[in-house]
């Protein structure tokens, strides 16, 4: 049996510090690599940034969870509903 693929779709971002970190941490899930949080010293004063992840004590309110998550559902049933068929793929 061979290895699934995968498809990797890049998104808009208004953040680009978001953005490329984000894409690095998507690469090292690609790649089966791990990456330190710790940026190089000169990107981290480049850009007034240390960390590749954000703070664990992040919080969100019960409301913003379940509104990502409604917005997330959505958008990969309309992947599944237009990219899909033109793959030949049916859906999870």
């Amino acid at each position: 049996m061979s290895p699934p693929r995968w498809l990797a779709l890049g998104g808009g971002g208004y953040d680009l510090q978001a953005v490329a970190r984000a894409w690095t941490l998507a690469y090292g899930v690609l790649s089966e690599q791990h990456f330190d949080d710790r940026l190089p010293t000169e990107y981290s004063s480049e850009h007034g940034i240390d960390e590749l992840r954000d703070p664990d004590d992040l919080r969100l309110t019960d409301q913003i969870l379940a509104d990502s998550r409604q917005f997330a559902e959505a958008s990969v049933q309309s992947v599944q509903r237009l990219i899909f068929p033109t793959h030949g793929l049916g859906t999870v």
